[in-house]
């Protein structure tokens, strides 16, 4: 993006984000702090563990909505979100997206429920100062690699841990680009949480919640595979 074109839409976003944090403080003098959480919107790259979530919580009469990003970079999961922001655009037309989604999505959840790691702005998390001034709870979950480091797995754990036979691409972790990421969300983050007991590791604050079975499937008429020989 050239420079005078960045700069303009620097000063863009800041005069709408100024202007819609006026207006929430005078919506939120009117209705008053709430009392109970009430809203959570989950935002995610897509993935249908978010998504499942997204309806649980709606089980337990809670409002909540799934934002997808990058929906145009993933031809294998064809689920459902009530939002989404497609990756291939001009980087003018995406921060327009993001004020867009930030003060029309976003500002009306209670909590902001970020998976993997993933921020509406992608890197440089411009959004999460406003949504902390505005008051929103907002709760990172981590579920892998987005958290865990390679160096730190192998001190750790050097004779059995996951890191010994990864198959990702070489600098998948243990870069500044994910350390940065990991602290950012320290520094705005809420609540934390892990899916598996080892990311604690790396996180020792962070409360453990387990995978969830698949939502709307009845397990119980799921016929187990006939056992073979020697397996």
């Amino acid at each position: 993006m050239k420079p005078h074109l960045r700069a303009a839409l620097s000063i863009l976003a800041r005069s709408v984000c100024r202007a819609g944090l006026a207006a929430h403080r005078v919506s939120s003098a009117v209705s008053g702090p709430p009392r109970s959480v009430r809203s959570v919107l989950h935002v995610s790259l897509v993935s249908h563990k978010p998504f499942m979530l997204s309806r649980l919580f709606r089980d337990q009469g809670i409002h909540s909505e799934f934002l997808a990003l990058n929906t145009d970079l993933v031809d294998r999961l064809t689920l459902g979100y009530d939002h989404h922001l497609p990756y291939r655009m001009h980087p003018a037309k995406r921060k327009l997206q993001e004020l867009r989604l930030l003060w029309t999505v976003l500002a009306r959840f209670d909590v902001i429920h970020f998976h993997f790691n993933t921020l509406l702005s992608l890197d440089d998390g411009w959004e999460l100062p406003y949504l902390r001034r505005m008051g929103k709870v907002l709760a990172f979950q981590f579920r892998g690699c987005d958290l865990r480091q390679r160096s730190v797995n192998m001190a750790l754990n050097p004779d059995l841990n996951c890191c010994r036979e990864c198959d990702y691409p070489e600098g998948s972790c243990d870069t500044d680009y994910q350390r940065n990421r990991i602290e950012k969300a320290k520094r705005h983050g809420d609540l934390f949480f892990v899916t598996t007991p080892d990311l604690r590791d790396f996180l020792p604050e962070a409360e453990h919640i387990p995978f969830i079975p698949p939502y709307g499937i009845d397990l119980g008429a799921v016929e187990p595979a006939a056992r073979r020989n020697g397996v």
